[in-house]
Order: C-alpha cells, then structure tokens, then sequence
C-alpha cells in the first residue's frame, strides 16, 4: 500500500515537472514570437526594407538600451 502511493506520488510530481517544462517552453515561444515580430517591424521602419542589420545585432541594440533604461535613476527625465 506504501508502494502504490509513493508512485502515486511520484507520477503526479512527474506530471506537475511535464506541465511546468511545457508551461516555460510555451513562454519561450511566446517571447520568441514577439522578438521576431518587434525586429521585423523595427527593419521595416528603420532601414527601408534594406536588411542591414542582423537580428542578433538587433538584440544587443535593444539589450543594451533596456540596461540603460533600468539603469536610470525613476525619477530621471528622458
């Protein structure tokens, strides 16, 4: 009886760690899905169709202006 409940017990963490991973990969995709989207769009305005940036080069731009945006003090004008 205490070995069915502790595999019980045990199918039930594997399910929760299963939801959790799938939960987490979904947000992933999410966060990917909006990267791209926000890259295309900065492309197309910013350049003029011409793709002289690469989407990794995007990504250090907007990493490095959100680091500076959390560095600034909240009450700092923009």
């Amino acid at each position: 009886m205490l070995l069915r409940a502790e595999i019980h017990a045990r199918l039930d963490q594997i399910e929760t760690t299963k939801l959790i991973q799938a939960h987490e990969t979904a947000a992933d995709l999410r966060d990917e899905l909006r990267d791209l989207r926000e890259w295309v769009v900065w492309r197309e305005t910013c350049t003029s169709g011409t793709p002289r940036y690469s989407r990794a080069s995007w990504r250090a731009m907007r990493r490095a202006l959100e680091e500076a945006e959390a560095a600034r003090p909240q009450g700092a004008a923009r």
